[in-house]
């Protein structure tokens, strides 16, 4: 369960100029999980950092989380087209179980742990246009879209 977050940060940019330019901007993604989804807003910038807006719905048999959180990161690519990811940051705003406020428990602590964890795990690009995104990471996708009325970062 605590990866439930940290597969954004995984949402990396490249190192080639064309995938560069394409990759670089806002996008609105998300993830299906077993358990629930995840949705982020994510930008990518030039210089080669992103952040992300996260939101997340979560059902376990006793219990729902909802929550969100940001992210920052340096992100890279590798000769091999794997994607790479430096985290610099992560807060969770806010935290909830069963409409409880949890954003201070160790719940939250260890999903803040696991967005700012450098596990050295990569993901692959899938799909790369200038309005559509999906990557591959633990052997899920995550689909992305440009935000609607987009016109470049």
């Amino acid at each position: 369960m605590l990866r439930i977050l940290h597969i954004i940060p995984l949402m990396i940019g490249l190192a080639s100029p064309l995938h560069a330019q394409t990759l670089i901007g806002d996008w609105n993604c998300l993830e299906q999980l077993p358990e629930g989804e995840v949705h982020s807003q994510v930008t990518f910038k030039p210089n080669g950092r992103m952040h992300a807006k996260i939101q997340y719905k979560i059902a376990f048999p006793d219990a729902e989380i909802l929550g969100t959180a940001r992210y920052k990161g340096k992100f890279g690519y590798t000769a091999e087209g794997h994607l790479t990811d430096i985290p610099m940051s992560a807060k969770i705003t806010s935290l909830t179980g069963n409409g409880m406020d949890i954003k201070n428990s160790e719940f939250a602590r260890q999903l803040k742990a696991a967005l700012l964890e450098d596990n050295g795990t990569l993901a692959e690009i899938k799909v790369l246009t200038s309005s559509q995104l999906v990557i591959r990471a633990d052997g899920r996708d995550i689909t992305c879209k440009r935000p609607q009325g987009y016109l470049g970062s």
